[in-house]
């Protein structure tokens, strides 16, 4: 079932052959509607609670959703808009950023042109697609509104990847939700983004199995 840009969010009935749905448009960028075996999958493996997801992202090689897209407003109101959800990936960057994977990444990119034009893309697109879920959703921006007040919703609908702020400037912040990101792109997606670099620094230089280790990790 596909959603579209003035519709309320559908999954479909999942059967144990279910494929990728077709991709849905929020500002142009297709997104995966996930199916209620992704959903279940989520809840009984990682979240342990309800998840309100407009997407989902890619699968390891076992089948799993790594990530998926938070709505904004379906239930409660989130700015998180990408979640991370692989265990592996999950405890990797735990470890990591309890060694100083942030302050690293941070170093990284204030170092490099690429990657802090890199870093401003990505939060400039959160900001967008984070409108455009919420536009699609009917009375979206009045529930956002009741709840947070003008100015709090005006923050968040302002703030970037992990609750950054617009006049933050470099600040990496979270390296889940950067890696969240990424893997809630198409997979043709060929963008130079700061999830793909950490995933890289993963594979390479802390030996993780990014798309799924030998063994059911689940």
């Amino acid at each position: 079932i596909i959603t579209t840009a003035t519709s309320a969010l559908t999954t479909t009935k999942p059967t144990h052959s279910e494929t990728i749905t077709k991709p849905t448009k929020f500002y142009t960028e297709p997104f995966h509607t996930p199916t209620k075996s992704d959903i279940d999958c989520i809840h009984q493996h990682q979240i342990h609670h309800p998840i309100q997801a407009f997407s989902i992202g890619q699968k390891c090689t076992h089948g799993y959703p790594q990530a998926y897209g938070n709505h904004p407003c379906e239930y409660k109101i989130s700015g998180g808009l990408f979640r991370l959800t692989c265990p592996m990936l999950v405890q990797a960057i735990d470890e990591w950023e309890a060694r100083g994977g942030v302050r690293e990444l941070n170093d990284l990119v204030m170092g490099s042109e690429d990657l802090t034009r890199s870093f401003h893309a990505v939060n400039q697109r959160t900001v967008r697609v984070r409108k455009a879920v919420i536009d699609a959703h009917p009375g979206g921006m009045e529930k956002i509104t009741s709840r947070l007040g003008d100015f709090n919703a005006e923050r968040l609908l302002a703030s970037g990847i992990a609750g950054l702020g617009p006049n933050a400037g470099v600040d990496v912040k979270c390296l889940h939700a950067h890696v969240a990101d990424q893997l809630c792109r198409p997979a043709d997606d060929d963008s130079d983004t700061i999830g793909k670099e950490i995933l890289r620094l993963l594979k390479v230089e802390r030996g993780v199995a990014v798309d799924g280790s030998m063994n059911d990790c689940w």
